[in-house]
């Protein structure tokens, strides 16, 4: 029998590998795709700033034992947080000042808390209460396990395209965030017909 650190921990690399959280892989391939992969640990930074905030939401809902924040309003919050990320992507150019790179951060759990909310309610409907924090630590440890999957893919890709065709980095950045942006802008307009 498995333990239940594990169930929760693969439901948490389930929940991110899987393609209906193709809103939360579009965020992660857009803050991926702005590093290359010499640059590995300022996104391992980045993710797992992400990973806290979103750890955190889910702690404070269920511990609430409920959203205060309608779901249509996150589900829509939850987009424009990946429209932002390609926004800045395509337009900013990458900044390696000390006061830029901290406030990634910031955003980037700022942003884990929106997308926390988003899954709090389903969360809430699997955990155990009686293992409450200990089935919480495991899902957000396969979440973040997930997510450096992704990264990882990433910034391979970025690699063979960038290093090995020879495509110019900021040409890749663009075009991906291009990708994530009309992706994004469909998954919107889906959840307008759906409110």
């Amino acid at each position: 029998m498995q333990s239940l650190f594990f169930i929760y921990f693969k439901l948490g690399v389930e929940h991110i590998l899987n393609i209906a959280a193709i809103d939360h892989i579009l965020f992660i391939i857009g803050i991926s795709v702005v590093y290359s992969l010499k640059e590995w640990t300022k996104v391992v930074y980045l993710i797992s700033a992400f990973t806290l905030g979103h750890f955190i939401s889910l702690a404070i809902t269920l511990y609430f034992e409920q959203s205060i924040i309608p779901s249509d309003f996150i589900e829509m919050a939850i987009l424009v947080t990946i429209l932002l990320v390609a926004y800045a992507n395509f337009f900013i150019a990458e900044s390696k000042t000390d006061f830029l790179m901290k406030s990634k951060y910031w955003f980037s759990a700022f942003f884990g808390v929106i997308h926390g909310l988003g899954f709090s309610n389903y969360l809430r409907s699997l955990l155990l209460n009686d293992e409450l924090g200990m089935s919480l630590l495991a899902f957000n440890v396969g979440v973040e396990l997930g997510q450096l999957c992704i990264v990882t893919i990433v910034l391979m890709m970025g690699y063979l395209v960038v290093d090995k065709f020879g495509m110019n980095h900021r040409a890749w950045q663009r075009i991906t965030s291009v990708f994530i942006f009309v992706v994004t802008i469909s998954l919107l307009l889906n959840t307008f017909r759906n409110v």
